[in-house]
């Protein structure tokens, strides 16, 4: 009999069946004339429910659809699901144009553009095989300095030289405001998991300030929540951000910084791409005349500043404490703590 196969792949591992069962097609006839055949101009194909064919040594063990006609007679189909991942379509009457086209997506892909995979069944070769592929969907985080101070390709300015974007923490919410727990693929890029075997992690990291996360289902929304700040404490985690309406009841509320994403059921032309901005910590010394109370502006006055482990009972003093650093002195554009001021940025 004729044989034709749609293989369902994610496009990122094209070698990689996508066996879903929740995945459905339909299937479309036209005359081999016809320039293009679609769902408008084809004429749907029923087929017997999906089972295996005795004696089948083309596709042994594997459930197949039965070609059963154009007309919706007892016991058949026209809703189809791919077994493990291939729609296996057999005695088709040769000559004709079919076209598969996806009406359920994979959970976690975008539904495919385009009218559907067109091929023309010969009857002198079984192997018309087919790929359709599926593009995961994708969300992208970018955490940034408020005043462009560290970008998020640079390197920390801290003793240890790792990223300093890298060592905050956040988390996924869902729509209803609950945690969700992803697969790490590797240092800033996790996916939703749907096998509760595989180990995943609740909190997730940047790698170079960027984060993305594939998989989400179509057609929900998701919150990312920074939940602490750097490691070297460079910035303030806010606690004191007003609940706005709308967050789901699941989300015990922190005052935390959030991003908000909409994901679609058709890709995007880009990846929904938001960041987070955080305010750096601000120490001030002010230099005053012990009697009047004054400030003292001498140009001439210089100090050194020095950093000790906030757990040390000792006071820190030049002694046991390490010399610090700092960029020249200059104004940070659009400061808004100290406009037109000049300050000191931490360097090393």
């Amino acid at each position: 009999p004729t044989r034709l196969v749609y293989k369902k792949v994610d496009s990122g591992a094209p070698t990689t069946l996508i066996d879903d069962n929740t995945v459905r097609f339909k299937v479309y006839q036209c005359a081999s004339s016809v320039s293009t055949c679609t769902s408008s101009n084809g004429t749907l194909v029923y087929f017997s429910a999906r089972g295996v064919l005795a004696n089948d040594n083309i596709d042994s063990g594997k459930e197949v659809y039965k070609y059963k006609g154009t007309s919706a007679v007892s016991g058949a189909v026209s809703e189809l699901t791919p077994y493990q991942g291939e729609l296996i379509l057999r005695y088709l009457p040769s000559g004709y144009k079919y076209v598969a086209v996806e009406t359920n997506a994979p959970i976690g892909y975008y539904s495919p553009s385009g009218s559907g995979t067109e091929k023309v069944v010969s009857n002198t070769t079984v192997n018309n095989v087919e790929t359709i592929e599926n593009d995961y969907t994708e969300i992208r985080f970018e955490k940034t300095d408020i005043y462009g101070y560290y970008s998020n390709s640079d390197i920390a300015k801290i003793n240890d030289n790792t990223i300093i974007f890298d060592t905050i923490k956040f988390v996924l919410r869902d729509k209803n405001g609950n945690k969700v727990l992803l697969k790490k693929i590797e240092n800033g890029r996790y996916k939703l998991s749907r096998v509760a075997s595989e180990n995943t992690v609740e909190e997730i990291t940047t790698k170079n300030g960027v984060l993305t996360i594939t998989h989400l289902n179509r057609g929900e929304k998701y919150y990312i929540e920074e939940v602490s700040t750097d490691s070297a404490g460079n910035f303030i985690l806010p606690t004191n951000i007003s609940k706005p309406s709308g967050i789901p009841s699941g989300w015990t509320w922190a005052g935390h910084p959030y991003v908000e994403y909409a994901i679609g059921n058709t890709k995007p032309a880009s990846v929904d791409t938001k960041l987070i901005a955080n305010t750096p910590t601000r120490v001030v010394f002010v230099k005053r005349d012990s009697k009047t109370n004054e400030i003292i502006n001498d140009s001439n006055i210089t100090f050194n500043v020095y950093r000790c482990s906030k757990t040390s009972s000792a006071a820190c003093t030049s002694s046991n404490g390490t010399l610090v650093y700092f960029s020249a002195r200059a104004q940070i554009t659009g400061d808004t703590e100290d406009p037109g001021k000049e300050v000191y940025k931490y360097s090393k």
